[in-house]
């Protein structure tokens, strides 16, 4: 009996494990015929994708987690920051110059202007607009107006005449703090704004305006906490920070404290920012990028921030090494700034550990990288009003984070990109009027879905609720979705790595070619040895779409116009190649370093009003030549052919 029953059993277990084998080989079989027939790309992309998509899901999650708990427990920036500071008493939080700040220090000045606003009768909701130099006091000012609910309006120190005056008004501004720096005291003697003034003494000239000494009457002000008049929100606006203005007027926009801690949250958890950092930043406190991501890290994470007045190319690593900075932010053209300076000793005696920000050119991102021996790039993507943001997590050279391939292809995700008709700019949409995904290897405008109901998907706008509708799309993957619209053209490549290609507007369509400008001006920049140029499109009657036009910037004349001439062909296709030069004294930006190309585009080639040198490409020789009165006349009545 025993005998049979192990044989029985023997004669089983034979049977399961061929049935196994069996198995294996049939899926081992179906597996091989799908690699064979396609399937390999799947997981070839799959297994070069997986790491990095799995660390961005763990980051979602780990910053979605942080922003619940900031939610549920109603925590505000100004509770953010105290709770900081009772950790860091006498750490310095800001350093400026030969100015240092500890956190005690800064909670103080913070209650200062707190008790005072609030005992001359400002109260939640009101606005403040501050129009200072870059310096720390701009921050403890925000901070302290932050307590008792009045929202700043961080004005770019730029700005003059109707800008400014639409910056103060379009917010309803009560009161106007001002530095007394001359040309900022100019500036506001200019507009005569029809505000509350206050003066901060900077130890610059004494103005005629008609103003308070704020820092007088802080002196009778208390700096303990002030009392708690009306509840504060995590939902409540803390900020308005301006658009750059590249075109057009600022516009305002809404900074809650939700998103700002949502903004400071993801950065910092992604750095890995500790107390120790310290972080060097030459950018304006007024721009989200030092004004949250830089200030941001100092107020959750207690960091030390390094200010600067304004950014000194030859002295960014001297100054990287003097205060042992861990951390420097850059944003626009400052990375090509740095790295046309003759190279020093001090190049790469820095400590950083990473550089930090946006809109590093991918032409001179392993050239600035290599030279100057910096561990880790990390790039990132996002505008102020955004509610579409992305990370290069992995230093990928040249892009501005990424999108799962896998994962947009298998379920909808939050952020897309969708189609575009090359010669409106508008969305493409098909035969039921929905949008059109691009898939990887295409090129189209990134957009965020609306989801008010989270704090990560939210789209808060602008003041001007006309100007936030602008931004706002419905019907893109479904019937009744809403979409934030950045303006922003991308490409998406077979990795889902994505890349900056264009501004809607910027790119232009000449000879049946779609033309980025922010492509052939980083191109002509490393050709012309990285002198700034701006690429935008013109208007040539009796030509279709709009021909190329570059003004470089050359204010010791050392241009060499043959030079271009040869040079261009090497490095450009036909299409590409500007068809008018302007060589000009002075390039206009931002304070942010963006190109303002509104005057420009606007101007054109007009030779009766440009006074600066032009040039025309002359096909018969392939050359670049002066264009002249004559033949600016013969372009414009159609007989010259382009």
């Amino acid at each position: 009996m025993a005998y049979r029953l192990a044989v029985g059993l023997a004669l089983l277990a034979v049977q399961v494990a061929w049935l196994k084998f069996t198995w294996l080989l049939a899926c081992s079989i179906t597996f091989c015929l799908y690699l064979v027939s396609g399937g390999w790309r799947f997981v070839r992309l799959l297994w070069l994708t997986f790491p990095r998509d799995l660390r961005g899901a763990i980051f979602q999650w780990k910053v979605a987690s942080k922003i619940r708990q900031y939610s549920h427990s109603n925590n505000t920036v100004c509770d953010i920051f105290q709770m900081t500071a009772e950790k860091h008493r006498d750490k310095v939080a800001f350093v400026f110059e030969d100015k240092y700040w500890t956190f005690q220090e800064v909670e103080y000045f913070s209650n200062k202007v707190a008790n005072y606003f609030q005992s001359i009768g400002y109260k939640k909701g009101d606005v403040v607009a501050l129009f200072m130099e870059n310096r720390p006091e701009l921050v403890f000012f925000w901070l302290g107006l932050a307590k008792i609910g009045v929202i700043s309006a961080l004005v770019n120190y730029n700005l003059r005449k109707e800008s400014l005056s639409h910056s103060i008004s379009i917010v309803n501004a009560k009161g106007l703090i001002y530095s007394n720096d001359l040309i900022i005291v100019d500036a506001v003697t200019d507009i005569s704004p029809n505000v509350e003034l206050y003066e901060f003494d900077v130890g610059g000239i004494s103005s005629s305006l008609k103003s308070k000494n704020i820092l007088e009457e802080f002196k009778e002000c208390s700096k303990n906490p002030p009392p708690l008049l009306d509840e504060k929100k995590f939902d409540d606006v803390v900020l308005y920070i301006y658009t750059s203005g590249t075109t057009g007027l600022p516009k305002a926009s809404i900074i809650k404290h939700s998103r700002f801690l949502r903004i400071t949250t993801a950065l910092t958890t992604l750095l890995q920012i500790i107390p120790n950092d310290v972080i060097y930043c030459v950018l304006p406190l007024y721009h989200t990028s030092a004004g949250v991501v830089g200030v941001g890290a100092v107020i959750s994470n207690g960091a030390t921030l390094v200010v600067r007045r304004k950014l000194s190319a030859s002295r960014f690593w001297d100054e990287c090494i003097e205060y042992k900075a861990t951390i420097a932010i850059y944003i626009g053209e400052l990375c090509r700034y740095i790295l046309a300076q003759p190279p020093k000793e001090s190049d790469k005696k820095h400590k950083l550990r990473l550089m930090t920000g946006n809109g590093l050119r991918p032409q001179i991102w392993n050239q600035f990288k290599t030279r100057f021996n910096i561990p880790f790039i990390f790039e990132f993507y996002g505008a102020t009003e955004s509610n579409v943001s992305s990370r290069n997590v992995d230093g990928y050279p040249g892009a501005i984070g990424s999108l799962p391939v896998i994962a947009s292809s298998l379920s909808p995700t939050a952020t897309r990109l969708f189609k575009i008709d090359p010669l409106s700019g508008e969305l493409a949409r098909n035969s039921d009027g929905l949008a059109i995904p691009c898939n990887p290897g295409e090129v189209g405008q990134i957009a965020g879905r609306i989801n008010n109901r989270k704090v990560l998907s939210r789209f808060d706008g602008y003041v001007n609720k006309q100007a936030t509708q602008k931004k706002i799309a419905h019907d893109l993957l479904k019937k009744g979705d809403e979409w934030f619209l950045s303006g922003d053209v991308l490409y998406w490549d077979e990795l889902g790595y994505l890349f900056f290609h264009d501004r809607l507007g910027d790119t232009f369509r000449w000879r049946g070619e779609n033309v980025s400008t922010s492509e052939v001006e980083g191109v002509m920049a490393n050709a012309l040895g990285l002198n700034s140029v701006v690429v935008y499109g013109v208007q040539i009657p009796g030509c279709e779409g709009r021909a190329g036009m570059a003004a470089i910037e050359d204010p010791d004349d050392v241009i060499d116009v043959k030079f271009i001439s040869s040079k261009l062909p090497e490095v450009l296709p036909s299409y590409a190649r500007p068809v008018f030069l302007r060589v000009t004294n002075v390039v206009d930006t931002t304070g942010t370093f963006k190109f303002q190309k509104t005057r420009f585009r606007k101007e054109g080639f007009d030779f009766s009003i440009v006074k600066d040198k032009l040039f025309f490409l002359d096909s018969k020789l392939g050359e670049y030549c002066v264009l002249t009165a004559e033949i600016h006349g013969k372009i414009v009545d159609g007989d010259m052919r382009f």
